[in-house]
This record gives structure tokens, sequence and C-alpha cells, in this order.
């Protein structure tokens, strides 16, 4: 089945759910698992469409290009892979896709001998979501909650409180992931002009852009909650649960940054790229490396109509089941902002991609 299954897309206005297949005969076997794990789910509202490639040979052909970009094999500046809704291709995101696909096509190198259709997207590089710590409000009063809240790392950068976690099997050890871009293994890490110490980072996992924080002893306000901030006060809301997002999906980000500004948590981003990779560059002699993750595509005006703003990286991205439920399901952090749509788009990684390469557990709320 590895081989048959290609993408989902949650067609929300038509309350279904189109599953992209190599091989459709197949739904039959797929659709009877998922039965079988979550009995709830309606699966008549699944339809399946017919794909051209697998999940597993585009992943395979996008390895390959992202390797000889790094090496310098391809005569094009890639900003990002992405796979569009149906599957049927790679989609390269460059500056001048006219000029991209009129090189490639001339040198038609080794490097780009792919295996699947590439296709080519205007785009622009990902700018990570940090910012520097010299204009910020921050609120002596305020609470480290498990998202939400202002981190301040010794190199100045500015980020966001992400997602809480805890090491697997281990609850009595609290975890904070945040975005790795914003600092280094063995930061210690404090909430802004406070100067309370948090916790001190550890490891990291540049293919998800995140980075431990091992939350230091005593600090109890670590706990499995997010920070919204809706009407102007503080409310910490349990969070229930990590899933990931897909195309369709509609998810909210609770960045510092955006709340300082505009007073409300950021929501009404949909999922509009569930399978992306891109570039990132962190700034301040760090090498770039390449990050593995999802693009939400603000779609109402309300904070200003832009998802992200510098200073948002780490935040956590979550999903509400319906309005006016108080619980909130992980769904990633906050990683960076295409620079060419203005904040309007998002780029953000996968919580259980993230806590599995950590070997972390989500922390639920109380």
């Amino acid at each position: 089945m590895p081989e048959s299954f290609t993408k989902v897309y949650i067609d929300a206005p038509s309350a279904a759910v189109e599953v992209h297949m190599k091989e459709p005969a197949e739904i039959g076997r797929l659709l009877a698992l998922a039965k079988s794990r979550n009995p709830e789910i309606d699966i008549t509202k699944a339809k399946v469409q017919a794909a051209k490639y697998s999940a597993r040979q585009l992943d395979s052909a996008r390895r390959k290009l992202l390797a000889a970009s790094h090496a310098g094999l391809i005569p094009v500046d890639i900003h990002a892979i992405g796979v569009p809704r149906d599957g049927s291709s790679l989609e390269l995101h460059v500056s001048d896709p006219g000029s991209a696909a009129s090189e490639t096509g001339k040198q038609r190198s080794s490097a780009f001998q792919s295996q699947v259709a590439l296709t080519f997207k205007k785009g622009a590089p990902a700018r990570p979501a940090k910012s520097r710590f010299d204009d910020w409000y921050d609120d002596p009063d305020s609470r480290y909650f498990g998202a939400g809240s202002l981190l301040l790392f010794p190199a100045g950068n500015a980020c966001t409180s992400g997602l809480p976690a805890q090491l697997r099997n281990t609850p009595s050890r609290p975890i904070l992931v945040t975005a790795m871009h914003c600092g280094l293994s063995g930061d210690k890490v404090t909430t802004g002009v406070t100067s309370h110490v948090v916790g001190t980072t550890f490891d990291g996992a540049p293919e998800y852009d995140a980075i431990p924080i091992d939350v230091r002893p005593g600090h109890t306000d670590a706990f499995g909650a997010e920070s919204d901030h809706p009407g102007g006060g503080i409310y910490g809301f349990g969070i229930y649960g990590v899933s990931d997002s897909i195309n369709g999906d509609y998810v909210c980000q609770n960045g510092y940054k955006s709340y300082v500004e505009t007073g409300k948590t950021v929501c009404a981003i949909k999922v509009t790229d569930d399978d992306v990779a891109f570039n990132l560059c962190p700034g301040a002699g760090r090498p770039c490396y390449m990050v593995s993750g999802v693009h939400g595509t603000k779609m109402d005006s309300e904070n200003g109509g832009i998802a992200a703003r510098p200073g948002d990286s780490g935040a956590l991205v979550f999903a509400i089941a319906k309005p006016g439920d108080v619980t909130r399901q992980a769904r990633g952090i906050v990683s960076a902002v295409v620079t060419s749509s203005g904040g309007k788009v998002v780029s953000f990684t996968q919580a259980l991609r993230i806590l599995g390469r950590l070997n972390l557990d989500i922390a639920n709320g109380q």
C-alpha cells in the first residue's frame, strides 16, 4: 500500500476528503485500515482520485533534486519543492519560472534526469520568522505557558514558546520545543526582559527546524497548555492530542509578535501545501539547511491579513475542533514566512514528526 498512496485533500465546503492514489483499486484496503483504527470516521466521505505517482516516488525524486541543488549541480536557485494537490509532479519554487524551465530544458543535466514530472512556480526564499529583541513589548507579569510567550536567546533572537512536550515515557521531564534557527544547542533561554530562566536547549532537528528546551526544575508554569489571548486577556487552553495538517485544513498560530501588534491569535490559516521542502538560512554565519514542512495561507483580512510576523518563530500551530471549543490539538511550530507573500504565507513544521524525531511525547493539558 505505501507504493499506492499519494496525497489526501480535505474538501471542507463539500464535507468530503479526496484520496489520491497511484493504484486507485487499493482504496478499499486503505479505507478499511483507516476505519479499523478510528471507527468513528465516515469512510463514505472519501473520494478516490487516480494519481500519476506515489508519495514514495515523489519524495525520492525530491531528495535527489535537493542533494543536487546543494551540490551546485543545478543551474537554478530552488527556494522550495512542493507537491501539487493531485501529486502529478514536483513543483519547484523559483524566482523566474519561465527562465528556469527554459534553462533546465536546455541543459537537462544528469541532476535533472528526474523520474517524475517537474513543474515550476514563482517563489521566494523563506525568511526565518525570528526577530531581534530591540523594540519588543514584554509583560513582566505574564506567565510562561506551553506556547504564546516570548523567548529570548543569548544571540538576541526573540522567538515564541512553542510545543509543550516531555521526554518519551518520562512525564517528570518537561520539554518545550521551539524553532531551531532561533539559537544553538546549549543556549540558556529566558523570558525576555523579566529574565526568568526557562531552560537550556539541546540536540535539535534541522530537517524540521526544531530544537528542544530542557525546562529547568521547579519551573512549574511549563505545562500542556497554550496561551490564546482573545479579547485582550490571557487564557490558558489545554492541549489534547496531536496530528498532522493536510491540504484543506484550517489552523491557528499564537506567535507572540503577532499578538503584540494585533491583540489576537492568528487563525483562518488554510493549509495550501502539506508537503514542501524549503531552504532556511538562520544567518549569523550559521549554515543553511533544508526543512520539511507545510505552507499555510491566511484566508481573511483579520490581523492585517498576515499569517506570521518576525518574532513568531517557534509558536504553536494548532487546530480547534469546533467554534467555542476550549481544547486545542497541536499541529506544529512556526518556522518561516515566504518573503514574496508579504507575510500572507507561513511555513510551519509538523508536530508528529518533530516529536518522533526528538523522541518526545506531547504534554497534554490537565
